[in-house]
């Protein structure tokens, strides 16, 4: 028997459902529905190029913002290119950020807006591997 996998299972659902609506996003107060397939397209985006850029399976890759869509698809992209995904609360100063980012021996940092990588630039002469 496989084991299933998040991304197996992640495969199977947008094969399964394709055109059917994954999550909606809310942009200037106007919800927008995100399909599937769409979220399957940016999924592969972020997958590929943690690969190009040297991602190998097991390695840690954090990220640091709020609950939405671009988070989720962060996410499933890291997993699906063997990574090991590493969330950060977007309310952790940047003494605790450096910690989890330190102790987790991240090798790559997705961060949410301008406010998230001002803690980064704090301690980033700490991080090389960043």
């Amino acid at each position: 028997m496989t084991p299933e996998t998040t991304p197996r299972i992640f495969l199977e659902t947008v094969r399964k459902y394709q055109d059917r609506v994954a999550m909606r996003k809310k942009e200037y107060g106007l919800w927008h529905d995100i399909s599937w397939n769409e979220y399957f397209e940016l999924v592969r985006s972020v997958t590929c190029a943690l690969i190009s850029l040297g991602l190998k399976k097991g390695d840690r890759v954090a990220i640091i913002g709020e609950n939405c869509p671009e988070w989720v698809t962060i996410d499933m992209g890291i997993q699906c290119a063997g990574g090991v995904a590493v969330g950060i609360y977007s309310t952790n100063a940047w003494q605790q950020v450096e910690y989890v980012i330190q102790n987790s021996e991240a090798l790559f940092f997705f961060v949410e807006n301008e406010e998230q990588l001002d803690k980064w630039l704090n301690f980033r002469e700490n991080t090389p591997s960043l």
